[in-house]
C-alpha cells in the first residue's frame, strides 16, 4: 500500500468514494437509515487516521477549509441533496422523464403545488412511497433552515385553500393552464 499523508487520504475520499455514494443516493430514491451514514463516517474516519485514534473531531474535518476544516464531505447532506433533486425535476418543464409524468398528477393537485402547500400535502393519503419520502425530506429541510415564511411564495393560487376567490371563480384554473402558478 502506498504511504499517503492525511490530506491525500481526504482527497481520495472526495474523488473515489464520494462519487460512488452519490450515485447510490441518486439511483435509489428510498430512505437510507441514519445508521448507515454513521457506519460510513466511521469507516472513512478509520481510513483517514489509519486505524489510530482520531486527533481531530470528524465534524471539524467536515468544516470548509476557510473555517479550519478539511472540507470532508457530509454524507447526510449529500444524501438529502440527491433526494431533493427530484423536486427540481418536478418543477422544471424542460425536464422529460417517464417517472415525472406518472407522479405529475396526484388527484386534483399537481405535484408542484404540494411543494409550497404543506396543508394540501397532509390531506393526501394515497401518495406513492417515493413521492411521500421526497416531500418529507423537503419539509424537513424547510423546518431545519426555518424557511416556512418563504415557502408561502410557492403556493399555487388556484389550489390555495386560504385564497377564497379561487374557490368561487374557476377562471383561476386558466391561470394554471397558461403557466401562472404562484
Amino acid at each position: 500500500m502506498l504511504p499517503l499523508d492525511f490530506s491525500s487520504k481526504i482527497e481520495i475520499m472526495k474523488m473515489n468514494v464520494l462519487p460512488k455514494l452519490l450515485y447510490l443516493f441518486q439511483s435509489l430514491p428510498v430512505k437510507i437509515p441514519q445508521i448507515f451514514c454513521v457506519k460510513w463516517n466511521r469507516m472513512i474516519s478509520r481510513f483517514i487516521w489509519g486505524g489510530r485514534k482520531p486527533r481531530v473531531k470528524y465534524e471539524v474535518l467536515q468544516l470548509p477549509k476557510e473555517d479550519g476544516g478539511m472540507a470532508l464531505p457530509k454524507l447526510e447532506e449529500y444524501y438529502i441533496s440527491a433526494q431533493l433533486r427530484y423536486i427540481y425535476c418536478w418543477c422544471n418543464p424542460n425536464y422529460k422523464a417517464k417517472w415525472k409524468d406518472m407522479e405529475k398528477e396526484l388527484g386534483t393537485n399537481p405535484i408542484q403545488n404540494l411543494i409550497g402547500d404543506r396543508e394540501q400535502y397532509k390531506k393526501l393519503n394515497d401518495l406513492d412511497p417515493i413521492t411521500d419520502f421526497t416531500l418529507n425530506i423537503w419539509y424537513g429541510t424547510i423546518r431545519k433552515y426555518k424557511l416556512q415564511n418563504e415557502l408561502k411564495v410557492l403556493k399555487w393560487v388556484t389550489y390555495d385553500s386560504n385564497f377564497k376567490p379561487a374557490q368561487y371563480d374557476q377562471g383561476f384554473e386558466q391561470w394554471t393552464i397558461k403557466g401562472i402558478t404562484t
